[in-house]
């Protein structure tokens, strides 16, 4: 009997110790990712039920000093689409719809709409306009579903209807109006009287803009040299049923574990929704892999904000991490955190690396670099020092990796100088999210 109970002891602190050692590392990660300059936000992570870190970083507003916590509320975008999906699924639990319906069922004057299902819209298949990227349109602004459905109507689809893959939250505005159709309320108040009040989801909602609570974040472009540079407020009218939730780290921890616990959908509704399709997405959640591992959740991105709703199905483990700040590598700090969570390598985020470039050359790279008919950016050589500012942005401080290669310590930008055959400096090439955007030097 004492063996027994002396290997168990022994287990139990084995437990407790790498528990330990997990929570130290990230909460080191973390904090360094925050005097990078390239974190502000808060984290929540939970293995078999065991909460490793719960914690704040940052400000959550600049201006009063006033720093994020565990309860701090944010922003999430699209995870807002994991709850759209689970309505459309449960009406179809109760015989209301089918995934398989056809668009022209609910919306008959909609372009293309007997050749577009349910499930297309869920899967981003559709092949319909993102009305994101309609610069027609203020996000800024208060909107109504003619208005944004008058948009889409002009739009030619992107391909034919389940023949490839497009990531669109127009898809899921228009599921938010079926729902809206299907039960005669509005869609938030399906949202809350469906999940958020059975759940007890007491600091979740839709109108971040008119929320007034001592917990809200303010969402930044820029946080440097204790200033914050806000973004511009999103309307939940725009993103609504694609992106207007607000949250909080314990509200959505306990909508995943009640989606692994089957109190918001059956089993067969949620094999549905985990079953990946193209480009692994399923209804309303992204399967893949991550540092090896296999995922199940979905990234957000909404102005001033970033967010990642992250379950581990083999060793029941969730992390949720919510930021309010828009140049925040979500993808890359879940990797180095399910990296840590599982013993492989990662780097910890330096400030710094810089490596001192003669000012000669760095005279050559001042000038303005044009990117888009509105926008350029103009870099200028002070004291030694190269500063960048895109138009409308904040003036940055530039530094060297190599002679051509530069970052920013205030976000997770990268900055390439490109010569010509004659080594005159001709373009600029700005790396961010795993996009390029080039900049053709004009002065």
């Amino acid at each position: 009997m004492r063996i027994i109970l002396s290997t168990c002891l022994l287990m139990l602190l084995s437990a407790t110790v790498s528990a330990q050692s997990a929570s130290e590392k990230i909460d080191a990660y973390l904090t360094a990712s925050e005097k990078a300059g390239l974190f502000s936000g808060s984290v929540l992570v939970v293995e078999k039920n065991n909460v490793i870190l719960n914690k704040g970083y940052g400000y959550k507003d600049v201006l009063a000093k006033t720093r994020n916590d565990s309860n701090t509320i944010y922003q999430v975008g699209s995870i807002t689409k994991q709850f759209t999906a689970a309505i459309i699924l449960k009406l179809e639990e109760q015989k209301k719809l089918e995934i398989k319906n056809k668009l022209s069922k609910y919306f008959p004057d909609f372009p293309n709409a007997d050749r577009i299902t349910l499930e297309h819209l869920l899967t981003h298949t559709s092949g319909i306009f993102d009305i994101l990227r309609d610069t027609s349109l203020s996000s800024q602004m208060p909107t109504t579903r003619e208005k944004i459905f008058a948009a889409l109507k002009e739009k030619p689809l992107d391909f034919e209807p389940g023949t490839s893959y497009r990531y669109s939250s127009s898809g899921y505005i228009i599921l938010g109006h079926i729902i809206e159709q299907l039960t005669g309320k509005r869609y938030e108040q399906v949202i809350r009287e469906q999940i958020l009040i059975p759940l007890q989801m007491n600091n979740t909602g839709f109108d971040f803009k008119n929320l007034k609570h001592p917990d809200k974040s303010v969402g930044y472009n820029f946080i440097a040299d204790g200033r914050g540079f806000k973004s511009p407020m999103t309307d939940s009218t725009f993103s609504f049923s694609a992106g207007a939730l607000y949250s909080t780290l314990a509200d959505l921890d306990k909508w995943n574990q009640a989606i692994q616990n089957g109190k918001v959908l059956k089993k067969s509704s949620l094999k549905k929704a985990f079953t990946p399709r193209l480009e692994g997405y399923g209804l309303g959640w992204q399967i893949k892999s991550i540092a090896n591992k296999p995922v199940i959740g979905h990234t957000g991105s909404i102005a001033g904000f970033k967010s990642y709703n992250i379950l581990l199905p083999e060793s029941n483990t969730r992390i949720i991490l919510l930021s309010n700040f828009s140049s925040f590598n979500e993808a890359k700090a879940a990797k180095d955190l399910i990296s840590i969570l599982t013993d492989q390598p990662y780097e910890l985020p330096k400030e710094g690396n810089e490596v001192k470039v003669d000012e000669e050359v760095l005279r050559q790279y001042v000038g303005e670099y044009q990117s888009t008919p509105a926008s350029s950016i103009k870099i200028r050589l002070e004291n030694g020092q190269l500063k960048g500012q895109v138009t409308g942005q904040p003036e940055l401080e530039l530094f060297a990796k190599s002679e051509k290669d530069f970052f920013l310590k205030v976000a997770d930008v990268q900055l390439e100088f490109v010569r010509n055959e004659k080594g005159a400096v001709e373009k600029l090439i700005i790396y961010q999210g795993g996009r390029a955007r080039t900049g053709i030097k004009v002065k």
